[in-house]
C-alpha cells in the first residue's frame, strides 16, 4: 500500500482527526503530541541559536559562537527528523486514492457524517461527505465512488431520488448504494430496494455493522464481473 507525501498542512489536520475525534489509544496518541511539540521546540530552540549568533557575532566569543551555532543545527535537524518520523508513522500515514476503495456519505445531520468518515477512513476507506442530496449526487458524479451511502430524508433531494438518478444516469457503472435511515418500516425498505439501493440500515446503527454492509455489497458487486469472466472463458 502506497503512502502519501506529507503536505504543509498535515500537522493541523494531525490535531483535528486525532485530538477532536478522540482516534486511537489515549496513551500513545498523547505521547504523539508530546512528541510532535518537542520536535517544534528543538526547531524554534535551534533556530533562535542561530540567530543568536548571527545578531551577536561581534561581541560574542569565536569558540563560545561555533557551539552555539552547532547546537542549533543540530536542533533543528533533530525536531526535524522527529516531526518526519511522527507523521510518517503507521498511525498517521494516508491511503492515496487511488489505492483506497472511495466512498460517498450523504447525510443532512453533521454528526452522522462525522461518525461515518472516521470509522471507514480508519478502516482504510477513502470517505467523502455530502450535506444534502443535491451536494451528495454532484460528489458521486465528480468522484466516481465504489459506494455510496445515504440517508433518506433529506433537503433538496430525498435518498429516494439521489438513488434513482445515480442508477438511471450511470447505469451498469452505478456505485454500490446502502441507504441510511431512521424509518424502519417494511414499506420504506421495500420503496429504497426498489429504487435501485443494494442495501438497508436503520438508524441508531453500530460502525461495525455498517464496515460489514460496505464489505458485503463491495463483494456482491464484484462476484457478477467474475462470473462473467468465468463464462466467457467456458464458451472460448
Amino acid at each position: 500500500m502506497k503512502v502519501a507525501n506529507i503536505h504543509n498542512n498535515q500537522i493541523y489536520h494531525y490535531f483535528m482527526s486525532n485530538i477532536l475525534n478522540n482516534r486511537g489509544d489515549p496513551v500513545r496518541d498523547s505521547m504523539k503530541h508530546i512528541g510532535i511539540l518537542s520536535s517544534l521546540v528543538l526547531f524554534i530552540t535551534g533556530t533562535l541559536l542561530i540567530i543568536l549568533v548571527l545578531t551577536t557575532s561581534i561581541s560574542i566569543d569565536p569558540v563560545f559562537g561555533t557551539s552555539l551555532n552547532t547546537a542549533g543545527i543540530v536542533f533543528i535537524l533533530v525536531g526535524t527528523f522527529l516531526l518526519y518520523r511522527i507523521l510518517k508513522s503507521k498511525d498517521y500515514t494516508e491511503v492515496e486514492p487511488s489505492d483506497a476503495i472511495r466512498i460517498v456519505a450523504i447525510d443532512d445531520e453533521a454528526d452522522i457524517r462525522r461518525l461515518i468518515q472516521i470509522k471507514l477512513s480508519k478502516d482504510g476507506f477513502e470517505v467523502i461527505t455530502a450535506s444534502d442530496g443535491i451536494e451528495g449526487i454532484k460528489k458521486v458524479f465528480m468522484y466516481k465512488p465504489e459506494v455510496v451511502i445515504v440517508d433518506v430524508m433529506m433537503p433538496g433531494k430525498d435518498g429516494y431520488q439521489v438513488v434513482s438518478e445515480i442508477k438511471s444516469k450511470l447505469g451498469d457503472a452505478a456505485p454500490a448504494v446502502i441507504m441510511l435511515t431512521a424509518k424502519s418500516e417494511d414499506a420504506d425498505m421495500v420503496k429504497g430496494l426498489s429504487s435501485g439501493a443494494d442495501d438497508y440500515i436503520t438508524k441508531p446503527f453500530s460502525p461495525r455493522e455498517l464496515i460489514e454492509r460496505v464489505n458485503v455489497v463491495l463483494i456482491k458487486r464484484k462476484q457478477p464481473a467474475e462470473h462473467d469472466f468465468a463464462t466467457s472463458c467456458y464458451t472460448r
